[in-house]
């Protein structure tokens, strides 16, 4: 493909060996390089520059999923980064992806959490919240305490009013008891008021950002106010949660039983996601390393370094009538010690050799407490 700024190629215009080349077609070709310099310079005086530094990658590596409804910006750090409206991610999770503005709800305290910085969770909640990955948005402590401190901040105040009404009706000598009871209930007053207004502020935000469950999409806020970007309802006519994106509602995400109550399926990006089948265009497991413990509770795909002897046992085998398969894959050729109760492909008996390099090894346990192993392939 000829290129957009200058070419050299056409072999008849180019200036040939032992030949004479007149000065002015030697300007006309340096011309041509020079309006070839002009259109790049245009180009990229036109183009978006990002700032280049030493061990910071400008690369968006997110996947098409992951990339969809989102925008390009930059993170609390200045860095490029994938940006979207609030988006409901459910209870915190541990080794999960979270994106910028993704909330979350800790499960232990049913505080809600934004992200700030695209990261993936550690084991605990508080190692991202000390790494400033994420930050509290609704502290449910502090709304239940300015719950309790209004409710008895007024009760007390009703309190107090009663004992002045009751002190004042008995006489006239007991007035100046009455005044002093009076007083301290407008200051309990005064006290309630200041706590009730304090938690109908914060109640008010949440409840800008989180509308409650509706039957269609609402064009305003609870309270008639234009609808804030990221906001939440839940829909009760198609039971899912949707966001406002600043210009249209959309679903933000959906729930399955997997047990197997679900009666319809859900349109994952084309593909369908029903009580008994899921249609995907891919999917990968995670890779458990051991070198003794086949813990089926954990995965299916292991990884088993066998440069020296190595003795495994099975834990947590489903239970009966739950099938399973587990995939091995052993580096090194080191003699090993198999769980009990395989039964191998061929005499049912020999356990396969193992390849000078690497073998992968397929078990299958078939809910009916029989175990076969078959090789898969080695090197």
């Amino acid at each position: 493909m000829a290129d957009r700024y200058y070419s050299n190629t056409d072999e008849g215009q180019r200036f040939q060996p032992g030949t004479r080349a007149e000065a002015e077609q030697v300007d006309q070709k340096f011309d041509e390089v020079t309006a070839g310099f002009q259109e790049v310079a245009g180009d990229t005086d036109r183009s978006l520059k990002l700032p280049s530094v030493a061990g910071t990658s400008q690369e968006l590596d997110a996947t098409p999923l992951q990339r969809r409804r989102m925008v390009v910006g930059f993170d609390a750090d200045g860095n490029l980064t994938l940006l979207q409206g609030f988006g409901w991610r459910g209870d915190w999770v541990t080794a999960t992806e979270y994106f910028v503005n993704d909330v979350f709800r800790d499960p232990a305290t049913k505080n809600l959490y934004v992200t700030v910085t695209r990261h993936t969770s550690a084991a605990a909640l508080s190692t991202d919240i000390t790494a400033g990955r994420v930050e509290l948005a609704i502290s449910v402590e502090e709304l239940e305490q300015f719950k309790i401190d209004a409710e008895a901040a007024a009760s007390t105040a009703t309190t107090k009013a009663g004992e002045a009404a009751s002190s004042a009706s008995t006489a006239t000598t007991r007035a100046s008891e009455a005044s002093a009871s009076a007083g301290t209930a407008t200051t309990k007053a005064g006290e309630a008021s200041n706590s009730a207004t304090a938690a109908a502020e914060i109640y008010d935000n949440f409840d800008d950002r989180y509308l409650g469950a509706k039957a269609s999409d609402p064009a305003t806020d609870n309270d008639g106010d234009p609808l804030l970007v990221g906001a939440l309802y839940f829909n009760t006519t198609s039971s899912t949660m949707r966001q406002w994106s600043g210009s249209a509602w959309s679903d933000s995400y959906a729930t399955v039983d997997l047990e197997g109550d679900a009666s319809g399926a859900i349109n994952m990006a084309g593909f369908a996601f029903t009580a008994n089948s899921v249609q995907a265009s891919r999917y990968d497991l995670a890779s458990i390393s051991t070198t003794a413990t086949l813990d089926l509770a954990t995965g299916n795909e292991f990884t088993i370094d066998a440069s020296s002897p190595r003795t495994l046992v099975s834990a947590n085998v489903p239970a009966a009538g739950r099938a399973m398969t587990v995939v091995l894959t052993i580096s090194g050729a080191s003699a090993i010690t198999w769980p009990a109760g395989i039964r191998w492909h061929g005499d049912g008996t020999t356990a396969p050799e193992l390849g000078a390099t690497w073998t992968i090894v397929v078990l299958k346990l078939d809910g009916l407490g029989n175990i076969s192993g078959v090789l898969g392939a080695k090197a």
